[in-house]
């Protein structure tokens, strides 16, 4: 009777490259570290070499030494906000204990991140226990520098590129841009949506500002596709923009439209035509809200005669019965007409 032998072979990691960055200790601050962090994995992203959404695609081991004591490595960091967390708690641990004359022992910790501690898990080697050696089996390569420049010439845009082509192309500010870039999905969606609406300006701040809201915490620190699971794509921020842009909508009603759309899919200018949204900016339409505002907020028109900052008040109740449909600026117009009258 033959035996049956099986193998499981593994390809979880086949065909993704290994690199391991080993820096000098260049960080001061534990905000160092993480601002680092989010650019190399910026950068991975544009050169396209894995899917750093994956778990422990992109992983940080951090050693910390303080005032040239023992080196401390921190081991078991689940997330670069934590790799932030554990830099900043060992510093402070070790502070403590040379202020109290306690040696700090080179070890390896791990982060624990229920209590948000490290705790000790070993203890290290020094340097000798290593043994290190070159390996005769493995020859010395050599990269020419004609090699490296056609490397260079073949790869994509980086992320600082991007950044500058951003302001300068688009005129968006350098904070805004930075904002983009740093997640190359989300850069990827803004210029995808001004090649429907040529609006840059108004397109990055809906996406920067307004669609990040409905992003929890969590995905910004776990997910790179930050809008998954949101029915809603570039040309649903185009079409936004455009409405807004057109005074076709006012920005409020453009946000509360936002809400709606993000878990329906629908197109905001289906919306505001279902629901009649749009802006309210004929003359006899808006004279009558405010006719009806001045009748019942007597005691505020007899105050905004004397107190010109009381209109914005009056202006805020024309605003709520026509449930953010009119026009602000022309009904402020109006409002104060109608004082100037009386």
């Amino acid at each position: 009777m033959e035996a049956s032998v099986y193998a499981l072979i593994d390809y979880n990691r086949a065909g993704v490259p290994l690199v391991e960055i080993v820096t000098e200790p260049d960080f001061a601050d534990p905000k160092e570290v993480r601002l680092f962090l989010d650019k190399i994995t910026s950068i991975i992203e544009h050169l396209g070499l894995c899917d750093t959404k994956l778990e422990g695609s992109v992983r940080c081991d951090a050693n910390v030494s303080v005032g040239g004591g023992n080196r401390v490595e921190i081991k078991n960091v689940s997330s670069f906000a934590d790799a932030e967390k554990a830099v900043r708690y060992e510093i402070t641990r070790q502070r403590t204990m040379a202020s109290r004359d306690i040696e700090v022992r080179s070890e390896t910790r791990h982060w624990d991140d229920a209590r948000k501690v490290t705790k000790e898990s070993r203890s290290k080697e020094e340097e000798q226990d290593y043994r290190y050696f070159p390996e005769p089996d493995v020859p010395a390569v050599v990269l020419g520098t004609e090699f490296v420049s056609s490397l260079r010439q073949s790869m994509p845009e980086l992320p600082d590129a991007r950044k500058e082509r951003f302001v300068s192309k688009y005129g968006i500010s350098a904070h805004v841009a930075q904002v983009l870039i740093d997640n190359k999905h989300m850069a990827d969606f803004f210029e995808s949506a001004i090649e429907i609406y040529s609006s840059p300006k108004e397109i990055a701040n809906w996406i920067v500002t307004d669609l990040m809201s409905f992003v929890d915490e969590r995905k910004k620190e776990q997910e790179r596709s930050l809008f998954l699971g949101l029915k809603i794509g570039p040309e649903h921020i185009a079409d936004l923009a455009k409405l807004v842009d057109q005074d076709m909508i006012n920005r409020a009603t453009a946000k509360q439209i936002l809400g709606q759309i993000v878990r329906t899919g629908e197109m905001p200018s289906e919306v505001a035509k279902k629901t009649e949204a749009g802006k309210i900016d004929d003359a006899g339409a808006l004279a009558q809200a405010v006719e009806i505002v001045f009748k019942s907020e007597q005691a505020a028109v007899q105050d905004a005669k004397h107190n010109p900052n009381a209109a914005n008040f009056l202006l805020g109740k024309v605003m709520q019965l026509t449930k953010g449909r009119a026009d602000p600026n022309a009904a402020l117009e109006m409002i104060h007409t109608r004082l100037n009258e009386a």
